[in-house]
């Protein structure tokens, strides 16, 4: 995998990106984009392409109500769960079968659900 924004430029391109999900509609969106666009498309041309060509399923969650949107934007809670199973599979190292790793996987996805 090619890095296509250098890790000192993710944090002021990202910022500035704000703006994009973060707009009232999906108009005010695009608009938004677009002049993102203009401000790093010289500077990091294949980080602005590679975002580009998938806008329209990234501006897919403007379809919801406001008051979802950020869950549908945002996969915090999937990260988290992931983190969380890595954490206490790794440890083991060796299961007898596939059902003993379902069985971790499933008790700490049922802890975080009750959580």
């Amino acid at each position: 995998m090619k890095v296509k924004l250098p890790k000192k430029a993710t944090k002021p391109v990202m910022d500035s990106a704000k703006r994009i999900y973060l707009a009232e509609d999906r108009t005010t969106a695009e608009i938004a984009f677009k002049n993102w666009v203009k401000d790093y498309k010289d500077i990091y041309p294949k980080a602005l392409e590679c975002l580009s060509k998938d806008i329209d399923d990234i501006f897919a969650f403007f379809y919801f109500d406001k008051d979802i949107r950020a869950k549908i934007r945002t996969t915090n809670i999937i990260e988290r769960s992931f983190r969380e199973i890595r954490r206490r599979v790794r440890p083991i190292s060796f299961f007898q079968n596939s059902s003993s790793v379902n069985r971790i996987i499933f008790g700490v996805i049922s802890g975080i659900n009750k959580g």
